[in-house]
């Protein structure tokens, strides 16, 4: 329809939220019309990670000008990685690992997280993941609410809280 930076917000939305190929190609092609080429050609790899089959994806990629990236990138798998990772409080200093399903609001905060299995030692760390924040991936005055599976890993430098690929978490339990 032609609005493009509104376009732009809800694909980012649904792609950060999904990590669905097919979302990451289009919002590739919203900076493409935008003229962001660099953007572009980041989601379009960022998108062929998530979803080695898109067809049509690599050659909108060959199609583009040659473009300079930044050479100190890290991999598009460790980006996607990145991007479903959270920093909660150290909870214990010993190592152990727990899944846990969340529930987050659509501010980012993470209203409940609940022991689905793993480690005793963690648990009762449901309350500690209540106090991590994450990214808003929601649009703006959205009143979403996501629940989402990750493990909770934590050793003697910290712990953190990957979700699940969301792929992965659609899978049969």
């Amino acid at each position: 329809m032609g609005d493009l930076a509104r376009a732009r917000v809800t694909l980012n939305s649904a792609w950060e939220i999904s990590e669905n190929g097919v979302m990451g190609d289009h919002h590739g092609q919203v900076y493409e019309k935008q003229q962001k080429l660099p953007a572009a050609v980041h989601l379009y790899t960022l998108a062929l990670e998530a979803n080695p089959r898109l067809e049509e994806t690599p050659s909108r990629i060959r199609n583009l000008p040659q473009i300079d990236l930044p050479g100190n990138q890290m991999s598009a798998g460790e980006e996607l990685k990145v991007m479903r990772t959270l920093k909660p409080p150290t909870i214990i200093k010993e190592t152990a690992s727990a899944d846990f399903d969340v529930l987050i609001m659509s501010n980012g905060k993470i209203e409940k997280a609940n022991f689905y299995k793993g480690s005793e030692l963690l648990s009762h760390a449901g309350r500690s993941l209540e106090k991590a924040q994450f990214r808003e991936p929601f649009p703006l005055n959205s009143a979403a609410h996501l629940i989402r599976r990750g493990t909770l890993s934590c050793s003697d430098t910290g712990c953190s809280f990957a979700f699940y690929p969301p792929s992965l978490a659609a899978g049969p339990n």
